[in-house]
């Protein structure tokens, strides 16, 4: 073989290395911030002393008279 095809295969080779490193690490990153959203939603309720569903009720509620607020401009 020439030292430019084993060059080649050896880029090749370290491209799919990475590849499949980076495919797992953006799979632990997407669990992560799911891992995260639900504990910034936790400490929200926290913050607000009450309980994550009633937190929810909330911010829907708060988000239906802000949306009805824009309506009226």
């Amino acid at each position: 073989m020439g030292l430019y095809t084993e060059k080649r295969d050896q880029l090749i080779e370290k491209i799919k290395v990475l590849e499949k490193r980076i495919a797992s690490d953006t799979a632990k990153k997407k669990s992560l911030e799911e891992k995260l959203k639900e504990a910034t939603r936790l400490a929200m309720a926290e913050e607000y002393n009450c309980k994550p569903r009633e937190l929810d009720e909330i911010i829907s509620s708060e988000h239906l008279l802000l949306l009805s607020e824009i309506r009226m401009l």
